[in-house]
């Protein structure tokens, strides 16, 4: 294996990466984003540009890749869109005012063109696939916004969301980006990256995605695009494109299966699964076993009969017992819960509104995993059944 090199370039990346690891709390944020960064990119665009000039040249179907790629990332950002439509929308936070938004566009989508130059230069010195992963660390510790990371290491449940929406997704994007600039340069990247910022800053409304699914987006998504410009892309000839757009189908189902296991995982459609914490309803099932519900509406909820196990919300907690009794209270149906290996019922009676869904069947073990997440943390946030 060839001797990865090592030069002044790679020294002043080091060097900068621990100045914003140490001074991001005292540096003012407007300073770093509109001076310091900026600088740091176009300074180091410059050097590598008088070292090796826009040598890129040497890529061959850039064209027919980028439209590859720029159809991909249309139709991410429609799906995006439109999947506020299940998940509601809220406001962009972005200004439009003339100085603000000149401002964002600035720091948040002219800079990608002097990142992504670097990063091309760089990642294109050399084929040595452990300096490629090396640029590609350089790359994401960049990224990373170190004053708010600093801010989630408060609790072990804060820093586990924040690794979970921004540190995996900002690994697995500049993957992805680093995968892009072997294939096509700086300029390829720039396809996917300047329409996503673009929306970020210019959309009014922005689907209302929590932690979790800010987290599988950032994962899913850039593994479909490697996938999919992986698969069919940089064809040479009409017999290949040919047999490329008809195996474009096969992968039809494994994107399906995917957007498919996302949605149920955030709840969209009428069966959802909830773990199980304690053995509360032993026998029926058991501690880190996961049990599939079916949602009720307003109506189903007010005419439960007894004997049914029922999920129902008490104070942030998701409870999975059984109907035993059920009158009414101030004109209003109220229920008395107990689990079945429980000595005595559930203390508080459960209205109609607290009501979630009615339980269809369980799984066996596959409820561990958010087990060890509410052990943890010892937080509400697990979905989980506590009683």
């Amino acid at each position: 294996m060839r001797k990865l090199s090592f030069n002044y370039i790679h020294l002043l990346m080091i060097i900068y990466i621990i100045f914003i690891m140490l001074f991001s709390k005292i540096i003012n944020n407007n300073i770093f984003s509109l001076i310091i960064n900026p600088s740091f990119f176009i300074i180091l665009t410059i050097i590598l540009y008088r070292k090796s000039g826009n040598n890129h040249g040497r890529f061959s179907r850039v064209k027919e890749n980028s439209k590859t790629l720029f159809i991909v990332t249309l139709l991410y950002l429609i799906f995006n869109f439109l999947s506020g439509l299940i998940f509601g929308y809220t406001k962009n936070i972005y200004s439009y005012e003339p100085y603000s938004l000149i401002k964002n566009i600035f720091q948040y989508v002219l800079i990608l063109f002097f990142i992504e130059y670097t990063r091309s230069e760089l990642i294109n010195e050399e084929k040595n696939k452990l300096y490629i992963v090396i640029i590609t660390m350089f790359y994401i510790l960049l990224e990373i916004d170190y004053t708010t990371f600093y801010n989630n290491l408060s609790s072990l449940e804060s820093s586990f969301k924040y690794i979970s929406s921004t540190i995996i997704p900002i690994i697995f994007g500049n993957i992805l980006y680093s995968y892009l600039s072997r294939k096509g340069s700086y300029k390829l990247v720039l396809v996917y990256r300047i329409p996503i910022a673009l929306y970020t800053i210019l959309s009014p409304l922005i689907p209302s995605h929590d932690w979790f699914l800010l987290g599988i987006k950032g994962v899913v998504v850039p593994t479909i695009i490697y996938l999919v410009m992986k698969r069919f892309s940089g064809y040479r000839d009409e017999r290949t494109v040919n047999r490329k757009k008809v195996s474009l189908i096969g992968y039809i189902p494994f994107f399906i299966v995917i957007i498919i296991f996302v949605l149920f995982m955030a709840g969209v459609f009428k069966y959802k699964l909830v773990a199980i914490l304690s053995n509360s309803m032993n026998p029926v099932f058991y501690r880190g076993d996961a049990v599939l519900y079916s949602k009720l509406n307003e109506k189903e909820a007010e005419n439960i009969k007894t004997n049914t196990i029922i999920v129902y919300n008490k104070e942030g907690q998701v409870i999975v017992h059984r109907v035993i009794d059920r009158f009414y209270k101030d004109g209003e149906v109220k229920y008395y819960f107990k689990g079945d290996n429980n000595i005595s019922r559930d203390f508080d009676p459960v209205s109609p509104d607290q009501i979630i869904g009615k339980y269809e069947f369980r799984i066996k073990y596959i409820g561990y995993p958010s087990v060890l997440l509410y052990e943890l943390f010892k937080k509400e946030d697990a979905k989980v059944e506590i009683k």
